[in-house]
């Protein structure tokens, strides 16, 4: 995928920095940290699972943060342990935005593993990038 990373434009420090963003991103989510989760997230935060969209503003953010701490529960009810981010390709869209197409593999205590596959679109604020729309599937 490098190559074609390449091809779009994608700089090793772009790389680099979305890479080390995802890699804190997936220790919070591992970590069942639920406001540490949300504070990856640009307001107003847009959200699509399996083709159900979510639109959440920063009046909303308890809501958010209720909504996250049940995801995370129940993957830890699950015996999600760790969380891998693998980056499949990055698109800049913009001098302080990008594309991202991901797939997370989450392991389970018992063996069990789930393959997220999840385009997300960032944006840069003070060297700091957020997101601020996520889609995705379970498989």
């Amino acid at each position: 995928m490098l190559s074609d990373n390449r091809e779009l434009g994608v700089s090793e420090e772009l790389r680099s920095s979305i890479g080390s963003f995802f890699d804190e991103y997936g220790h919070a989510f591992a970590s069942r940290d639920a406001e540490a989760v949300v504070s990856f997230f640009a307001m107003p935060f847009y959200v699509e699972l399996n083709g159900d969209p979510v639109v959440w503003t920063a009046a909303e953010k308890p809501g958010l943060l209720r909504t996250t701490r049940g995801l995370l529960d129940y993957y830890g009810n699950q015996g999600v342990q760790k969380v891998d981010p693998k980056i499949e390709a990055i698109l800049p869209t913009g001098k302080n935005r990008a594309s991202v197409v991901l797939s997370w593999m989450l392991q389970g205590d018992q063996g069990t593993r789930w393959i997220l596959d999840k385009s997300y679109q960032l944006v840069r604020d003070n060297n700091s990038w957020k997101i601020w729309a996520c889609c995705g599937t379970e498989t």
